[in-house]
Parts: C-alpha cells; structure tokens; sequence
C-alpha cells in the first residue's frame, strides 16, 4: 500500500470514528432517559467483535493483519470512549465532588468522576499486551498503547491547565468535568508532553526506515507514527486558538445548553460559574 495512502487512511479513521462517536453521545442530550444504558449495551456486539478481529490478526503481519489489527484496537478504544461520553462507564459523581479546596482534592475528585473508565482502558490495555506477547503482529496494541498514552497526557494537561479547552463535546452528564479543569497559559509539563510524544514520533520514523525489508510492519509503524501526529496536533488545539469544534459540530446534534470553547488566558482555578456566560 502507498505510504501516502495509509496516512490518509489514519486520518480518515481517526476523523469518522470521532465523529461516530461524538454523534451518538450528544445524541444522548436530546434522547435522555436510559439512552446512555441503552448506548452502551447495542454498541457492545462491536466491542466483542473487535477484540476477536485483534486476536485473529496476532499471528501474522499480513497486510490485511496489519490493517485489522490497527482497525480493531481503534474499535475498541472507540467504545471505551464513547462509554466515558454517555456516561455509561465513566466515574463517580456528587455535588461534593465538585466542591474542592485544594489542588491535591481537585485532582483526587477529578480522578474518581472519570475512575471507572480509567480502570476500563488499563484492563483492555493489559489484556492486549498479554494476548500479544510472543505474536508475530504488535501493531494493535501500539495503537492502544499510543491512545492511552496520549489521553492521560491531555487529562493531566486539563488538570494543570492550559489556554483553550474546548467544552462543546461535553455532554450532559459529564458538565460536572468542566470544575476539574483549570484555564492557563501552557506551562512546564504541556511542553513535556509535547516533547515526549514528539520523541515517539521520532522513534517511530526511525523505525519505519530500519524496517524496510518487512514492508507491511513498515506500514503498520507509519500508521503509529500518524497517529502520534494526531496526539500532537489534538494537544496543540490547547495551546493555540484553533476551533477544531468545527471539524465535527457541522455533523452533530444542536443542543443549544452545551458549554462553549473557553478560551481565557489569564489563570483560573477551574470552570465555576463566574458570571452570566458560565465563565
């Protein structure tokens, strides 16, 4: 396959599976009611299905292997995501868990709202690593590996705070998110996250070059190595006043009680009600 051609494969993935995704969520703040229940077990036969394609495309690194590994691990991670968005799989919730006098009890908050889903993603995580030990086609888990990686980067940049968060995707049983995150200008850490994932994107080039007598592994590291430019570029829509809402909100749900893009440069210890605009 041209190298060209799977890059816009990662790309078209990683834009309809978001979308997919983002669009059944908001949906639930029209339905309400059980929706997120009722989300969460329809979708789950594709959940199964995609663990069964992982596991049929360990044994070999055939192109169709390397591509339905790659396709079934993005799967999987999608129905992770979209358990956390509907609220169906995500953490505990409470009016005390929103109400924090310090920096150590805004974090511990924040971890038991989202705490469910986390424990999710380390089992599917785990459970990945272990069936691909000793198989031949490890791309399916390095893309798991990379999309874990970079999602507790970007919650921990949300926690320490950078200029722009975009609150659109939110639904409405996760509003109470919005007090975990704090709005300042990019400091210590969003720079070492960067410079981290720009060091797997390197490593992963490399790799891509060094593995050029085995051409579909060739193709499954430059797929990684695209999405880790996706991780890169997904944490730069913090730091620069880009509405990247509009890749996808053309395609979504209007809800007119949904919270807007914050975008205030001056350091705020979280999102409580400041004034009439919510900011």
């Amino acid at each position: 396959m041209n190298s060209a051609i799977s890059i816009i494969f990662v790309f078209f993935l990683w834009w309809s599976l978001t979308g997919l995704i983002l669009y059944v969520a908001k949906k639930g703040d029209f339905v309400g009611g059980k929706y997120h229940l009722i989300s969460g077990i329809c979708s789950l036969p594709i959940f199964i299905g995609a663990w069964f394609l992982y596991i049929a495309t360990l044994e070999s690194a055939t192109l169709t292997n390397v591509m339905s590994g790659f396709l079934s691990s993005l799967i999987i991670w999608g129905w992770c995501e979209l358990t956390f968005l509907t609220g169906f799989i995500s953490g505990l919730t409470g009016k005390h868990l929103v109400k924090h006098v310090s920096q150590k009890e805004r974090f511990i908050n924040g971890l038991k709202s989202i705490i469910f889903n986390e424990i999710l993603l380390l089992f599917c995580l785990v459970g990945m690593a272990l069936l691909a030990l000793g198989k031949v086609n490890n791309i399916g888990f390095f893309a798991f590996l990379i999309l874990y990686i970079a999602r507790v980067s970007a919650k921990l940049n949300l926690f320490f705070g950078v200029p722009y968060i975009n609150l659109q995707f939110l639904t409405y049983r996760l509003r109470h998110l919005e007090a975990f995150c704090k709005v300042a200008p990019v400091g210590s850490f969003f720079f070492g996250s960067c410079l981290l994932l720009s060091g797997l994107f390197s490593f992963l080039v490399v790799t891509v070059f060094l593995s050029g007598n085995t051409p579909t592994i060739q193709l499954g590291y430059l797929m990684l190595s695209t999405l880790v430019v996706l991780a890169v570029i997904e944490h730069l829509f913090m730091a620069i006043p880009f509405q990247d809402a509009k890749l996808w909100n053309w395609l979504l749900p209007k809800f007119e009680g949904q919270p807007k893009r914050i975008e205030v440069l001056e350091t705020k210890p979280s999102f409580h009600r400041e004034n009439e605009n919510g900011l």
